[in-house]
């Protein structure tokens, strides 16, 4: 009985052992086969990484590519917008004259019709055919005293839509020119005046020996003190057109700066 005891504890005891080398086998097999997968695993991540920073980089490269495209094109939309208002402008000013030769026209029919016509300072209108002459007050002479009261109430801005208004749609009748030179230099006398200056000789150039005009021009040329400007519309008047104005005052004004 000793002998099979002392057998049966060897025995256990080789079971043991053989118990364990077969679990350290096992855990070592396991062991490797884990850190081989976490090698594949980082592996794995690495090349994620990889791959996105490759994308990382074209991304910003699009998004650059994209900024550039994005600035040509506000340049290309700016430069299109500005040849459209070209365009535009260009169309407007091809219609402006067709209305001018349209006009033009028309008075040399009425020429050759003998038919003349003349729109005064104040708005009225004369038509001579033959030896009649017709004097009218219509739309013009309503704009007159409409010009009158905006420069009255110092209404400058008023005045001076009213003025491009009849520029544009009654271009031969002065007044409209004498008014706006009249509102720029109240609205702004240091940026405007050259402009209204302008618009003075434009309105002198055109109404040589109307009397009325005459005066309207050198009251306000007066304020100004611009000599030589009343000095060239005098020239262009004689004296005997001057005496033969009914209104005393502005009679004695026109002959003084003669003098």
């Amino acid at each position: 009985m000793h002998w099979m005891s002392i057998l049966g504890f060897c025995l256990l005891t080789l079971g043991g052992v053989f118990s364990f080398l077969g679990t350290h086998i096992s855990d070592k097999n396991s062991g490797e086969q884990l850190t081989s997968i976490i090698k594949e695993k980082n592996t794995t991540i690495e090349n994620i990484n990889s791959s996105n920073t490759v994308l990382i980089d074209q991304n910003f490269e699009l998004l650059n590519s994209n900024k550039h495209v994005s600035v040509s094109n506000n340049e290309l939309i700016k430069q299109n917008q500005q040849m459209i208002a070209k365009v535009s402008q260009y169309q407007n000013e091809v219609e402006q004259k067709n209305i001018k030769i349209e006009e033009l026209e028309e008075k040399v029919k009425q020429v050759q019709k003998g038919i003349t016509s003349k729109i005064d300072f104040n708005g009225t209108k004369r038509i001579k055919k033959g030896g009649t002459l017709t004097v009218t007050a219509g739309e013009e002479y309503s704009s007159f005293n409409k010009m009158l009261e905006f420069d009255n109430k110092r209404d400058y801005e008023s005045l001076l839509d009213i003025c491009n208004e009849y520029i544009k749609k009654v271009p031969e009748w002065y007044t409209s020119y004498f008014f706006k030179a009249i509102a720029l230099l109240n609205i702004n006398d240091s940026i405007n005046k050259q402009q209204a200056l302008d618009l003075f000789d434009f309105v002198s150039r055109n109404t040589i020996g109307d009397i009325e005009y005459a005066i309207s021009l050198i009251k306000i040329l007066q304020k100004m003190k611009d000599n030589n400007r009343i000095d060239t519309i005098l020239n262009k008047i004689s004296v005997d057109e001057i005496l033969a104005i009914e209104d005393k005052s502005s009679r004695d004004m026109l002959m003084k700066f003669k003098k």
